[in-house]
């Protein structure tokens, strides 16, 4: 008896299998077909009567067809987006940088292009041309950064933590830094500090700790104010002469 009903059972889905078109299978619980551009949610109920529906990997185009899923054309996206295949994290004006899932979308999706931020009406700006909260003007030599400045005083170069802190703030220009005013200035109008000179191709200090750090052979357009020849600088960060390291107990 049982062999009986499997072989009606594949002769039935050898007949269906036959009127099947190009690029599809008979199932004998029914098809789940998602059209190009779209990932359709499949119900775990089975259809008494099965049907014909497209191959793994395939989906139908708007004619009807099976057709591999790399073949779906491209949706049109909106101005300043473009199409990813595994859909993309939008960041905003007042979250640039937000986290994203690592999680693939099987439809894909329409986003902002790299460089760009979705504004409040939703439509994908360059994130240099986000408003400025609240209107605030900023100062000369200055401009705002959505994600939090990060301005080196005269004579040191600080080292920026990666990350968005919204809402955001004013910082200096590139290439400059903060005097002892808290004016944004070129690096050569720095005064600098006690031990220090300036140097046109950007300092390259050692400490009490590393006194002979290695320097590139790089030179910076910027330039800054660096510790005196014989000098380090200490765990304060001011320049001493480098004898003196043990007495600071650095």
């Amino acid at each position: 008896m049982i062999s009986r009903l499997l072989l009606i059972v594949s002769t039935t889905a050898l007949v269906a299998n036959e009127t099947c078109g190009q690029n599809e299978q008979f199932y004998p619980c029914g098809p789940c077909d998602s059209p190009c551009g779209k990932q359709l949610f499949c119900p775990a109920v089975c259809s008494e009567d099965g049907g014909c529906g497209c191959l793994p990997g395939h989906k139908r185009n708007s004619s009807g067809d099976c057709i591999p899923q790399e073949r779906c054309p491209t949706p049109p996206c909106p101005t300043n987006e473009t199409f990813y295949s595994c859909g993309s994290c939008d960041g905003t004006c007042g979250n640039p940088y937000p986290p994203c899932p690592l999680i693939c979308k099987l439809d894909g999706s329409c986003n902002c292009k790299e460089g760009y931020v979705r504004d409040k009406e939703g439509d994908c700006i360059v994130l240099a041309d986000c408003p400025t909260p609240m209107n605030r003007t900023c100062g000369v030599n200055e401009q705002f950064y959505p994600c939090g400045a990060c301005d080196s005083p005269c004579g040191v170069d600080m080292a920026c933590v990666e990350g968005c802190r919204p809402p955001g703030e004013c910082g200096c220009l590139s290439g400059y830094k903060r005097d002892e005013n808290g004016l944004c200035v070129p690096p050569k109008e720095c005064r600098c500090g006690p031990n220090e000179v300036f140097d046109e191709c950007g300092p390259c200090d050692g400490t009490c700790r590393r006194p002979h750090r290695p320097c590139p052979r790089i030179c910076r357009l910027d330039g800054g104010c660096g510790c005196r020849h014989g000098y380090v600088r200490n765990e304060h960060g001011r320049c001493i002469p480098r004898e003196w390291c043990l007495l600071y107990n650095d």
